[in-house]
């Protein structure tokens, strides 16, 4: 999360596009409600445009990936206030996460995985598998993919399965208690 509070009582909260990862994070920030900071959400269409309104000043908070801002985190454009991981992020060691601030329902992690389709045979989603994994453990890709900011939790399939399985009912959780409705 990223803040330049203005010393007002009422601030624009800006996300990116429409229920993004970085907008149901949003729902879950009943405390910053508790804070007396009346928020505005605004959605915007894409981080490009976030981050240079916030650098400008014209927005109060946002929250992002850090690979979309590192960089001017980096370079003292934007603060950063919070990782909304369970653990710091490597790439900015002394900037505390949500959990030490006594945000305790906020883990929310970017992640990626590998998919194929279903009829997939076996044999071939496991030699994907070890070929992806091994990719993944090198250390220059391993580094390489760290400097823009991701951590990186290399998963098999076996371990993958519980852990989307967790994501896919928190999510819709936070979907469910926000009253997101299906738009169109």
């Amino acid at each position: 999360m990223q803040v330049g509070l203005k010393s007002t009582s009422r601030c624009l909260f800006v996300v990116v596009g429409m229920l993004t990862a970085e907008e149901a994070i949003g729902f879950i920030f009943p405390s910053l409600v508790r804070t007396g900071i009346g928020m505005t959400h605004v959605p915007f269409r894409g981080a490009a445009p976030l981050v240079q309104e916030l650098m400008a000043g014209r927005i109060d908070i946002s929250n992002s990936t850090l690979p979309s801002v590192l960089g001017q985190i980096q370079s003292g454009d934007i603060r950063a206030i919070a990782i909304a991981s369970p653990q710091r992020n490597p790439s900015l060691p002394d900037v505390p996460t949500l959990r030490e601030q006594g945000i305790t329902n906020a883990d929310a992690e970017s992640w990626a995985a590998f998919f194929a389709p279903a009829p997939t045979p076996q044999p071939v989603l496991e030699r994907l598998s070890r070929e992806i994994i091994a990719a993944l453990e090198k250390p220059s890709v391993a580094e390489a993919i760290r400097k823009t900011g991701f951590s990186l939790k290399v998963r098999d399939p076996a371990a993958l399965r519980p852990y989307h399985a967790e994501e896919m009912r928190t999510w819709a959780e936070i979907i469910r208690i926000a009253g997101v409705k299906q738009e169109g």
